[in-house]
């Protein structure tokens, strides 16, 4: 890459650790390739060379990372040698979110460990909905686009195939899509 185009990545990535909140923890150093945004009093968990961002996709040059912790309790771990594509969202709510070593994402990944709102008309600005914890193995595939949902655990070595909505846990060693996402066939 050119030397003007570190140069602008560099100090986005610069500016956005500036505009992240300072009341979470961090554990670890990942291996920023674009911005990185923390929000919440939770604590990140990183593991060894874990990369988030790639300069050779999409949104690469408009996107970044966001994690964002919710309340007490709330946990992001992601394991040694992981990589997260461009523009990922993790929201913790009060709960965990772990994903296993040498797991693979696409861009715009998004998992969240709650609803963010009742879904009780009554009670949709109370604060009160469930906060399950989501679990993703080692070694798992998530293709582009993959939204995974409050409560899901995803088996090790599997695939997740891209623009898929994971509602339900997936086994290990299996090729998984669709919305909602169900298990295709075993790994082969």
């Amino acid at each position: 890459m050119a030397l003007y185009k570190k140069i602008y990545a560099r100090t986005r990535i610069w500016r956005y650790r500036l505009l992240s909140g300072m009341n979470h923890r961090m554990e670890g150093k990942p291996i920023l390739h674009q911005p990185l945004l923390i929000q919440g009093s939770g604590l990140v968990r990183v593991g060894e060379r874990v990369h988030l961002g790639y300069e050779l996709s999409a949104d690469f040059w408009s996107g970044y990372t966001y994690l964002d912790l919710r309340g007490e309790g709330s946990l992001i771990e992601i394991g040694e040698d992981v990589m997260i594509n461009n523009s990922a969202s993790l929201t913790a709510d009060g709960s965990v979110i772990k994903i296993g070593r040498k797991t693979v994402a696409g861009i715009h990944l998004s998992i969240e460990t709650g609803d963010g709102h009742s879904l009780h008309p009554e009670k949709r600005h109370s604060g009160d909905f469930p906060r399950l914890p989501v679990y993703v193995g080692e070694n798992v595939f998530i293709g582009d686009r993959v939204t995974i949902l409050k409560g899901v655990t995803i088996g090790d070595n599997s695939v997740i195939g891209s623009n898929s909505v994971v509602t339900k846990d997936i086994s290990a060693n299996v090729v998984a899509a669709g919305n909602p996402c169900r298990v295709l066939h075993p790994l082969k």
